[in-house]
């Protein structure tokens, strides 16, 4: 039996249909795949924003912790051993008194050769070594011919923790901090006084014990 032309031309027709279908589908099936990873990768995007900041504020946290450890922890090196006057005008100068002429024709005789008048006193308590004496202080008082600066040591081992400014006749040093750490506790230290001419050269030196006491 002879097949018709019309049925093979509908037949090819149903085909050619069915093969669009099929492209339709696969190509349906491609956008739903692409729109799915594109809507992945948006959800992504947003974790990864939503992420960031917060990591950002830990690594900060992080830091600040490491920098106060290392503050506190970083061991500190000791000081040099300064033997010596040190030049005039390297130290600067304590301020002298307004009335400083009027006190030195009051004055009363200077001590005798080889003597010097100390007003101090004898225990100097600090917070911490870094932040100046609430009762620290020296004055070179007006009877005296020279004037001083002094250095200030641990008597254990010698170690210089402060090293002063020159102190004129007349005038008083105070609220000052040391130079070195010292751990918290009660030390026996040194002060040395050197007593020097208008050139700044060593006249004579003289040493008096104190008691350095650090809260913390």
């Amino acid at each position: 039996m002879t097949e018709k032309p019309n049925e093979r031309t509908n037949e090819i027709e149903e085909s050619i249909s069915d093969s669009e279908e099929v492209k339709k589908v696969v190509s349906d099936s491609k956008s739903t795949k692409k729109d799915a990873s594109k809507k992945d990768k948006k959800e992504d995007k947003k974790k990864k924003r939503k992420i960031k900041p917060t990591f950002v504020v830990i690594c900060i946290l992080v830091a600040a912790l490491i920098g106060v450890l290392v503050y506190f922890l970083w061991p500190t090196e000791e000081a040099e051993i300064i033997d010596g006057p040190v030049p005039m005008g390297g130290r600067g100068i304590v301020a002298v008194p307004e009335n400083i002429e009027e006190l030195m024709r009051d004055r009363d005789e200077p001590p005798p050769g080889g003597h010097y008048i100390t007003t101090m006193n004898n225990t100097w308590t600090f917070d911490r070594w870094n932040v100046a004496s609430d009762n620290a202080y020296v004055e070179n008082d007006i009877r005296n011919e020279y004037t001083v600066y002094f250095d200030l040591s641990i008597e254990e081992d010698g170690r210089l923790v402060y090293s002063s400014p020159y102190i004129p006749q007349g005038a008083v040093l105070r609220g000052f901090a040391l130079d070195r750490m010292v751990p918290a506790g009660d030390h026996s230290a040194i002060v040395t006084y050197y007593l020097v001419d208008e050139n700044g050269e060593e006249v004579s030196r003289v040493s008096v014990r104190v008691t350095l006491s650090i809260s913390r």
